[in-house]
């Protein structure tokens, strides 16, 4: 993201948009964020409700808030 948002006019560091569902850029982020020294950090991650759990990701509305299953 670039400059000129209402949080970094605040202050505020902004990191991403990230996909919340590749682990392996998700961490490495987190971690760095994890560590900074650099105050208040918001971090954007994107993720897809109910991703490879066919009747979530078919049906907007239903599926939030449902038990772990083995998709």
């Amino acid at each position: 993201m670039t400059g000129g948002t209402l949080f970094e006019e605040l202050g505020f560091t902004m990191v991403g948009p990230i996909d919340g569902h590749r682990l392996e850029h998700l961490l490495p982020v987190l971690t760095n964020v994890r560590d900074s020294k650099n105050g208040t950090i918001i971090v954007i991650v994107r993720t897809q409700k109910g991703q490879r759990i066919a009747p979530a990701e078919a049906s907007a509305d239903k599926y939030h808030g449902v038990v772990p299953c083995d998709g």
